[in-house]
């Protein structure tokens, strides 16, 4: 007996852009919470460590919630993409608060790199929130 085997099917241009898009914008997040932790550390001279920690610890576990539903959505997950909508959203609506405290501390070269990488962030996040709602990617996640 024969079996068929049909290729996958490959999302659109579009999709795979909003998920490139989205990995780079959590790298960037990744970059940024570890440069935090650095700089919480630093400026309490140790005194900080367990809200270093916890501050780190948590961005790094929403940005691996956020790395599974950018897959997720890439598949073809209608409810990923929402789900990572709302999570950027929100990321968005912290940048501003992010660059006016970084803004005072950018007399560090430390400073100045985690301004550079929450702006990043940012601005990746929205060109997946672009990317992500363009007219065509609508038929894909209506076919999953």
């Amino acid at each position: 007996m024969t079996q068929v085997v049909t290729p996958p099917i490959r999302p659109p241009a579009a999709v795979r852009t909003a998920f490139w898009l989205a990995v780079a914008s959590i790298v960037a997040g990744g970059v940024s919470a570890v440069l935090i932790f650095f700089d919480i550390a630093l400026l309490s001279g140790g005194h900080g460590e367990k809200v270093a920690y916890g501050s780190a610890g948590f961005a790094l576990v929403v940005l691996a919630l956020q790395l599974l539903l950018a897959l997720r959505m890439r598949a073809g997950a209608g409810w990923a993409r929402i789900v990572l909508t709302v999570l950027m959203v929100v990321m968005l609506l912290a940048v501003p608060g992010d660059v006016s405290y970084l803004a005072g501390h950018t007399g560090s070269v430390l400073g100045l790199a985690e301004l550079a990488a929450s702006c990043l962030e940012g601005l990746l996040a929205l060109g997946y929130l672009g990317a992500a709602h363009l007219r065509g990617t609508g038929a894909w996640f209506r076919r999953r």
